[in-house]
């Protein structure tokens, strides 16, 4: 376990709290929206942050020692993992946004209409055990961050109307 200070993880859940907050609001938006245009600044802002997340939530054995992990922040990894959506049911986003967003490649040819959309409510929707899991495994000391109070008001409490 890393040991980092309750005020860098503090001053960093200003971070976390944006990127679920991101995701959350791209896919309200999305759901109404239908200028293309709109449409796909919104989606690549909602691959980014899910992709973001994704690294957070769902750590890498070998990672940045700057990177912010959720296990920084949780009592116990094992019943955050039992609550947590399964990685294996996201992880394709992180290729996904890789080769469609983020890098100009020929991979982006393989992409046929049947796979290229991104289907950002049942993402959102698989997010949202992890979302809360991440939440739930919080100490009760941390659940009262401003940063997490946020969460809990603006987009946990708010996760039904998507």
């Amino acid at each position: 376990m890393r040991k980092i200070t309750n005020y860098t993880l503090q001053k960093a859940s200003e971070h976390i709290f944006y990127e679920i907050w991101m995701l959350y609001n791209t896919t309200i938006i999305l759901r109404t929206t239908t200028n293309q245009l709109s449409k796909n600044v919104l989606l690549e802002s909602f691959a980014i942050h899910t992709r973001n997340l994704f690294d957070f939530f769902y750590p890498k054995k070998h990672f940045n020692s700057s990177d912010i992990l959720v296990t920084d922040y949780i009592l116990s990894k094992k019943i955050y993992n039992k609550q947590k959506t399964k990685k294996i049911v996201l992880k394709y986003l992180v290729r996904k946004a890789d080769k469609q967003i983020a890098h100009l490649t020929y991979t982006r040819n393989k992409y046929h209409q049947k796979i290229k959309g991104w289907y950002f409510k049942d993402i959102s929707d698989k997010f949202k055990p992890t979302v809360n899991a991440f939440f739930n495994n919080l100490s009760e000391n941390r659940k009262k961050w401003s940063n997490f109070e946020r969460l809990k008001i603006e987009v946990i409490n708010q996760f039904h109307k998507i």
